[in-house]
């Protein structure tokens, strides 16, 4: 007989018990301390991936404010082509430059440009009787291409339409008088003259059309 059989049975099962117990504990608080690994690497990632989804909205957003000026520029840059091929559709033999300063000159304090246009339309000859009035003799300004201008059938003159506001009238007359005496412009012809209300103040809305300077009819 050894001395392990002398060990009561109760005292050997109350031990296995205890390490029963301390087994369940063990396992008990592994898988607890696994649960809180978990949890703990889960809300990471989760910081993590919003920080992700904050950067990438702003991102987002900053790309979208970056798209949108892209596309206003490129309205922009549409319409300032647009209004150089207009220019270039139109070839004065008097730099534009040079007609803006006399018009300023012409126009008072009291008149108020709101449109102004420029068109080529076709040399009128004063004889429009003859038969030789429909394609007139025209020289040219000193600044011409003549060979441009050889290979139309028929010259070609700049049209300047002007519309404003003035403060009545007379104001429109003098205007047109101003044009009339300027050396930069010839045939000034009244397009409409009416009265209107601007906050119950009254003004003159007006169109005055008249062409370059720049060429002669030879008779």
């Amino acid at each position: 007989m050894t001395e392990i059989d002398f060990i009561p049975q109760w005292y050997r099962a109350g031990r296995n018990r205890k390490l029963w117990y301390h087994r369940q504990y063990l396992i008990f608080s592994v898988i607890v301390a696994v649960i809180a690994l978990g949890c703990f690497v889960a809300g990471h990632s989760l910081a993590t991936a919003r920080a992700e989804l904050t950067t990438m909205r702003d991102n987002l957003s900053s790309g979208i404010q970056t798209i949108q000026r892209c596309r206003q520029l490129q309205l922009r840059w549409d319409s300032l082509n647009t209004k150089a091929s207009m220019l270039r559709s139109v070839s004065p033999r008097t730099p534009f430059a040079s007609v803006l300063a006399e018009l300023s000159a012409c126009v008072g304090p009291n008149v108020v440009l709101s449109k102004l246009s420029v068109q080529n339309v076709p040399i009128e000859s004063k004889e429009k009787n003859t038969a030789a009035a429909a394609v007139p003799m025209v020289r040219l300004g000193a600044a011409v291409d003549v060979k441009d201008n050889v290979a139309q059938a028929i010259p070609m003159q700049t049209e300047v339409i002007l519309q404003g506001i003035a403060a009545d009238g007379s104001v429109v007359a003098g205007l047109i008088a101003s044009l009339e005496e300027s050396d930069y412009f010839r045939r000034v012809i009244p397009g409409y003259s009416k009265n209107i209300k601007i906050h119950d103040c009254s003004a003159t809305e007006f169109e005055i059309r008249c062409v370059l300077a720049d060429y002669e009819v030879v008779k």
